[in-house]
């Protein structure tokens, strides 16, 4: 269900996303993969033939929505199609190892 309001899309809001759990989809459904960590900040980093493309996650337990859109822009990845993503695996199995 989307609400338009001035010409945005504007999607319900939706249970907290963790910075865990963003770096988890990328780098198992788009081809990222964890290029450096400092601090609580993984970088993620995938080649693709119109050069690299680079996204930093925070690592905290719930990220804030404009942090979420951030990312993902960087990332070049759309919020609809990580929310489907989310929507269809919420709880992965899967682990990234997130250490450096």
């Amino acid at each position: 269900m989307r609400f338009q309001q001035k010409g945005k899309i504007r999607l319900p809001k939706s249970k907290p996303v963790s910075g865990e759990k963003v770096i988890k989809i990328p780098c198992n459904e788009f081809g990222f993969s964890i290029s450096g960590r400092k601090g609580s900040h993984v970088r993620l980093s995938k080649i693709t033939p119109d050069g690299k493309i680079g996204t930093v996650v925070p690592l905290h337990q719930e990220l804030k929505t404009g942090t979420l859109k951030g990312v993902l822009k960087l990332a070049k990845i759309e919020l609809i199609e990580f929310k489907k993503i989310y929507k269809i695996n919420p709880k992965s199995p899967e682990k990234i190892r997130t250490e450096l």
